[in-house]
């Protein structure tokens, strides 16, 4: 089975953070500005992180893992909801990518 390579088609995206840096193409395949990246790979390097602390909370004896857990789970869904705005909301301005992800994770500035 042979593969072919999709044409690549250079695409520059402004810098001001007021834009949506994020562009369809017909092949499927979607390309982001640099600060819509950054702001998707810190929200999911953080999802990584709080994803590795989890095993850590259900070995605790405290009566506040209810909470502690509960506030991670929250952050959790704020974080993945971040990277599923900058990867496939067009309507979302890369400025507000990190703002949907709570303010905690990047913030757009190229």
């Amino acid at each position: 089975m042979s593969q072919t390579a999709l044409p690549v088609h250079p695409i520059t995206f402004s810098t001001d953070p007021d834009t949506v840096g994020l562009a369809r193409h017909a092949s499927g395949a979607v390309s982001l500005s640099p600060a819509r990246h950054r702001a998707c790979l810190e929200a999911a390097w953080e999802i990584e992180a709080l994803a590795r602390l989890l095993p850590d909370l259900a070995l605790r004896d405290d009566d506040a893992l209810p909470l502690q857990v509960r506030g991670v789970a929250r952050r959790l869904g704020d974080l993945a909801g971040a990277v599923m705005s900058g990867l496939d909301d067009g309507v979302v301005m890369d400025k507000d990518v990190p703002h949907r992800s709570g303010g905690g994770a990047a913030r757009c500035s190229a």
